[in-house]
Parts: C-alpha cells; structure tokens; sequence
C-alpha cells in the first residue's frame, strides 16, 4: 500500500489507498524465480506525479530481495502506460524475441476434457 504524507505539516496523513499490485512468483525454465506481475493500478488522479514510478521501483525492490530473476507482465497495445514501462527498462518480447501470448479459455479445456 502506498501512503500519502502531509508535507506541509510533516506528518503522516490519513492513509488512503492510491494503487495496487497482484503479482505472484513464477518460474522459468532457464532464469529460474520470476516476479509475475498480473496487475498493477494507479487511481488516475494520482497519476503523473511520480508515485508510479515509486510503486514500480518497490516492485522492483522485492523481486530483488526475493531473488527473482526478472518481472514478466503483459500489456495490451493499446495501454498508454507501455511509454512508462519501456522509461523503466522493460523490453517487449513481442518486438525483441517474438514471443506471442496464448490462452486456452474455459470451454476450450472442457472441450479438451471430453
């Protein structure tokens, strides 16, 4: 949880919930531990003032402490946040080593199933 400080009064204000992440861990068969990030969320009327970057930098901070080898998400084209992510050095694997991302829906694997 990310919280906000009255500065002018240097103390803590009242918390209040501006984000989230839901990340879990994942392993890949030729790094090892990774930090799957399935969602992370800024309100949009804190966006733009750098608490972003401060939720993506402790993201950052615990697959570092957690001994991950990296942080893997996905982003529809579409999202303008792909700029912020490629300012905080993600690579689009689409672009650097054509990976395409499948699904197999529920009717699929039931279908599968008979």
């Amino acid at each position: 949880m990310l919280t906000l400080l009255d500065t002018k009064h240097q103390q803590l204000a009242k918390v209040k919930l501006i984000g989230y992440a839901i990340c879990y861990y994942s392993y890949s068969t030729w790094q090892g531990k990774s930090l799957a990030l399935e969602d992370i969320y800024v309100r949009p009327a804190y966006r733009g003032n750098g608490y972003g970057e401060l939720f993506f930098r402790a993201l950052a901070k615990h697959a570092q402490d957690t001994h991950c080898s990296r942080i893997d998400f996905h982003v529809l084209n579409w999202n303008p946040a792909t700029k912020f992510y490629h300012r905080m050095g993600a690579v689009d694997l689409t672009e650097t080593e054509s990976w395409h991302f499948y699904r197999v829906q529920k009717d699929t694997i039931a279908r599968l199933n008979t």
